[in-house]
């Protein structure tokens, strides 16, 4: 059995899309649909995420929090299978064990993802900044110590100048 409808975990199908169609009456969350294929004993069930942007796949490192909401898979479908002999079962186990699409929760944990790599570089990068303060701080006080036995130098040969 193959059951395919829009997605209404993608926050524009579910607000706007959906109801472009008028043959569409009420939008079936995944959970549901996979829950109905499994009360009327399918012995094995694909819940199929479908039709996202090819191009959220690349953005991996650039997700924004918009695409959290927007790039969920517009579409799902639900494929269900009979009992059948162990044979026959096995022809399918790839696809069966394969995950399709993008949900809402992969789309988060992406961008956590990079909102973590950003603060761990913001971290890096402080800690440079920190050590080159601390680095310029050390050379500015050896200035300061030459310039001060400079003067005291300055001050000696003057001293001498004028009792001479």
């Amino acid at each position: 059995m193959i059951l395919e409808t829009p997605n209404p975990e993608n926050l524009l199908v579910s607000t706007t899309e959906f109801y472009l169609d008028p043959t569409h009456n009420k939008p079936i969350p995944p959970k549901l649909l996979y829950f109905l294929a499994e009360y009327n004993g399918f012995a094995r069930i694909k819940l199929l995420r479908m039709q996202e942007s090819q191009s959220i796949s690349s953005l991996a490192d650039d997700i924004g929090v918009t695409d959290i909401f927007f790039a969920v898979s517009p579409d799902y479908a639900v494929v269900a299978q009979k009992r059948a002999p162990d044979e026959q079962m096995s022809l399918f186990d790839q696809a069966f064990n394969r995950d399709y699409g993008l949900t809402i929760d992969d789309l988060a944990l992406l961008y956590a993802k990079k909102d973590q790599q950003l603060a761990a570089y913001e971290h890096d990068r402080w800690q440079w900044l920190e050590s080159e303060w601390n680095t310029a701080k050390v050379r500015i006080d050896q200035q300061a110590g030459e310039i001060f036995a400079l003067k005291d130098r300055a001050t000696q040969l003057e001293s001498e100048w004028n009792s001479a």
